[in-house]
């Protein structure tokens, strides 16, 4: 794997986005396909694109090393970030430097997971809507999306995650129908 610091510019309004892999051809193809579908996470990066065209944009690596650690190329990433902000006639994408986030991009370790784990046990997302046997049971009984948004209230997408939490998911919980035993 090839690892570096890459720019994107668009020839179109002359502007630059700098950025660090430890894959730099993955990060072309991701960067590439996320402009192409329209959802890239750099907005105005996503609006440049819109606006000239995937013809107006290039990949460039400006430093790649087989051995190349994160740290020293997020600090490469950085000194090119300030060169082309320096340059008043270049648009700079990158909002940040990645010194300035230091927590971007790396994991959480072991232990810190397992404390906001624990703090989390016991406690019911905010967005969760309780799940009760009557809704169960209508679920079971086939009840349509329609019937469920008037009787609950509650969307189509409640509907679809009640379901493949209980009746595809871990839970796997079955209300059975005393009647029809």
């Amino acid at each position: 794997m090839l690892k570096g610091v890459y720019l994107i510019r668009c020839s179109g309004d002359n502007s630059v986005y700098v950025g660090q892999s430890s894959d730099l051809p993955t990060r072309e193809k991701y960067h590439f396909q996320e402009l192409r579908k329209g959802r890239h996470e750099v907005a105005t990066l996503q609006t440049s694109w819109a606006i000239y065209g995937e013809e107006s944009f290039t990949f460039t690596i400006l430093d790649s090393r087989v051995r190349f650690d994160k740290k020293p190329r997020i600090k490469v990433e950085d000194k090119w970030i300030k060169h082309f902000r320096k340059d008043p006639n270049i648009t700079v994408h990158n909002k940040f430097l990645s010194t300035e986030h230091p927590q971007q991009g790396t994991k959480a370790s072991l232990e810190t997971r397992r404390k906001q784990s624990q703090a989390k046990v016991g406690k019911e997302p905010h967005n969760k809507f309780p799940v009760t046997p009557e809704i169960l049971q209508d679920i079971e009984n086939g009840i349509s999306y329609k019937a469920f948004e008037e009787k609950y209230g509650k969307s189509r997408n409640t509907l679809k995650r009640i379901k493949n939490e209980y009746f595809y998911g871990k839970k796997r919980v079955r209300v059975r129908n005393p009647e029809l035993r």
